[in-house]
């Protein structure tokens, strides 16, 4: 049942009949017949089995044109965009579960979103597919392309902005809409789409003054074939933040001079007194020993 105008269904994940790289299907039949006369058993109904190989293809270094829907935000373009993930919208429903990631959940998308900053990294085009991959990694299959792009990026940057292995599979998602939403829908849209969303907001830069500066990103469709391993398990615990009230006690001393002589002679103004609050006799400028008894 198509969805309603001005609506659409999401879907976590469209998984298609089979993965992308080599398959064999095996065909085989077994017949038995009775008749009035005799019984035939599949000895005598053999049918050759029929071994058939298969490849099914999926696009890994350069993805069509005529596959990207559309994108935000949009290409080259300049505005305030902070408020919004990016995406990229597939018009091949299945593509971001096409292929198989080592170490990975089964159906984990094999597409990443990823912002780069100016700076950052940096984007080589035109590169040999055999190029494209981290060096040491090696990926089996047919290779679509002569040329592709890649991204030259550190480690170290790769822990700040990539997905870790958390987000992966909740930043691909299938969606359908309504058919007259889609910008092919003169063509053989059938209203099912693939969206990748990055996991990084275009925010503004500061300058020296503290104000907003503008910043370039570049928007990367990355596969991560081979690479899965790289990522983060999950996202660094934020810095602690807290405030510490320091409580200061204030202690205020006060003595007279004579008064620790008063104590060593037993005078009036000593504490020890009996019956003699010393409180009292603070005031005597000129005390006199007590008298025996007292």
């Amino acid at each position: 049942m198509p969805v309603g105008e001005g609506k659409f269904k999401l879907y976590a994940k469209l998984n298609p009949p089979l993965e992308a790289g080599l398959w064999r299907i095996r065909a085989n039949q077994k017949f038995s017949a009775q008749t009035p006369e005799a019984s035939l058993d599949a000895s005598a109904l053999k049918v050759d089995e029929e071994n058939i190989h298969l490849r099914i293809r999926s696009p890994r270094y350069i993805l069509p044109p005529d596959q990207i829907l559309s994108t935000y935000p949009p290409a080259n373009s300049f505005g305030s965009y902070g408020s919004r993930l990016p995406q990229v919208v597939i018009k091949r429903r299945t593509l971001p579960w096409e292929r198989r990631l080592d170490g990975a959940p089964a159906n984990t998308p094999w597409l990443a979103l990823v912002l780069i900053a100016e700076g950052e990294a940096r984007l080589e085009t035109g590169v040999d597919v055999a190029n494209c991959v981290t060096e040491g990694v090696e990926l089996d299959g047919l290779k679509e392309a002569a040329k592709g792009n890649c991204l030259a990026i550190r480690k170290s940057i790769i822990d700040k902005v990539f997905p870790t292995k958390n987000d992966v599979d909740l930043l691909a998602h299938a969606r359908e809409v309504d058919i007259h939403d889609t910008e092919l829908m003169m063509g053989d849209d059938d209203g099912f789409l693939a969206v990748v969303i990055s996991n990084r907001l275009p925010v503004p830069g500061k300058d020296e003054d503290g104000n907003d500066a503008p910043v370039k990103y570049l928007a990367c469709l990355v596969n991560l074939e081979g690479q899965y391993d790289v990522l983060l398990d999950r996202s660094p615990d934020p810095v602690p933040s807290f405030v510490t009230p320091f409580m200061v006690k204030s202690t205020v001393h006060q003595s007279m001079a004579s008064y620790d002589d008063h104590q060593v002679m037993g005078t009036a103004l000593a504490p020890r007194a009996a019956g003699i609050n010393a409180g009292d006799l603070q005031n005597l400028t000129q005390p006199v020993p007590l008298a025996p008894g007292v």
